[in-house]
């Protein structure tokens, strides 16, 4: 399709002076198994117990730590924050900047991630298909490892990025 052609054309592009790097944020329950319903009580989420006490919480947590202190380290690297606004993440990420935003950090809400990925030096990121998408364009993709992420009980999670990259 003309998407796969453009990722193809855009992998043999030769990426910009000026580093950038793209995070897209993640909560503590992105990409874990949720049965969705189109009736119930409002939520329509059901209880699956088996999954119900996962959690990326500090692992999100962490990454976004690391994020600002590479931003407060790095001045001449531009990181463009693409954030779940409706999972309330923006908002997360400033606290943990304790409302100190480093000056090379933007936000990047709504769009299409396509157009950022296609300046990125690398892509962070968790359990997104953005993560797919820029692994199909050659970009160099990191996600954690560390924390939750590191649990050998949490790797099924994490399976599809993990066989994805791998070469």
């Amino acid at each position: 399709d003309h998407v796969h052609a453009w990722r193809r054309r855009e992998a043999q592009r030769t990426l910009p002076n000026n580093p950038l790097v793209l995070f897209f944020t993640f909560g503590a329950k992105t990409g874990l198994p949720v049965l969705r319903r189109k009736f119930g009580d409002g939520t329509n989420v059901e209880s699956l117990p088996s999954f119900d006490n996962l959690s990326w919480e500090k692992t999100a947590e962490l990454t976004m730590e690391a994020i600002i202190r590479f931003a407060r380290e790095n001045p001449h690297v531009t990181i463009i924050v693409k954030p779940k606004r409706a999972a309330g993440h923006l908002t997360s990420f400033r606290e943990i900047a304790n409302g100190d935003v480093p000056p090379n950090v933007t936000f990047a809400d709504g769009g299409d991630p396509l157009d950022l990925l296609k300046n990125a030096w690398v892509v962070v990121g968790m359990n997104s298909t953005a993560l797919l998408e820029a692994i199909a364009m050659g970009k160099p993709v990191l996600s954690p490892n560390f924390a939750e992420a590191a649990d050998p009980k949490m790797a099924p999670q994490l399976a599809l990025v993990v066989a994805m990259a791998a070469p």
